[in-house]
């Protein structure tokens, strides 16, 4: 997680071979293959319970001196 980031808890949309634009939109997708669902369900354990408020919302709110 990067604090320093617009959006710290997220990491996309990743690139990839063959993708039709970046950043790509729907219905365009990172491909899901056999390989990468394997990386995902060894690597990818952390679980989130509840998003993080976006930075730029959190800094709108802060008062101004």
């Amino acid at each position: 997680m990067d604090i320093h980031s617009a959006s710290p808890d997220v990491l996309g949309p990743l690139p990839y071979h063959g993708m039709p634009a970046y950043p790509y939109a729907p219905p365009a997708a990172y491909p899901m293959t056999p390989a990468r669902a394997a990386y995902l369900e060894r690597y990818n354990t952390r679980v989130v319970r509840a998003p993080m408020a976006r930075l730029d919302a959190a800094i709108a709110r802060e008062p101004r001196p």
